[in-house]
């Protein structure tokens, strides 16, 4: 899973991944969240020729730490975070990130798309589009 967005953006943390199964209503459970304020990527890594992540002070949603993006020279680059070991196949997932777009940056770009890798084959999924 990645997003994208225009040259520069910051993830304001928690990213929050809740499994909700089907079956069982009004249950979830937090299968992944991270909030940077340990000054690290947690698990996070870059996606795209020149794109590079750091914790930094500079925004943040709560507490003093978010995950900055700087340096992406391709539409498609930024963070990237693997959850194939979290997710199970047929569950219901709810994702909640909060990006905030660098100052001047538009904010019609942003883009939450997984990948999944079956047999060596690539398919891209938008989970959420362009938000205004």
């Amino acid at each position: 899973m990645w997003c994208r967005s225009g040259r520069r953006f910051t993830f304001c943390l928690p990213l929050v991944l809740i499994a909700v199964s089907a079956c069982m209503p009004a249950t979830a459970q937090v299968v992944v969240s991270t909030n940077f304020e340990d000054a690290q990527t947690d698990g996070w890594i870059p996606r795209g020729t020149g794109t590079t992540l750091s914790a930094s002070t500079n925004q943040a949603n709560t507490g003093s730490y978010s995950l900055l993006a700087t340096g992406r020279t391709q539409s498609f680059g930024g963070p990237s975070i693997d959850l194939s070991s979290s997710l199970t196949r047929g569950q219901l997932y709810i994702f909640t990130i909060y990006v905030r777009m660098a100052e001047g940056e538009a904010n019609d770009s942003i883009k939450m798309t997984m990948q999944s890798t079956i047999n060596g084959s690539n398919t891209f999924n938008t989970v959420s589009g362009p938000q205004a």
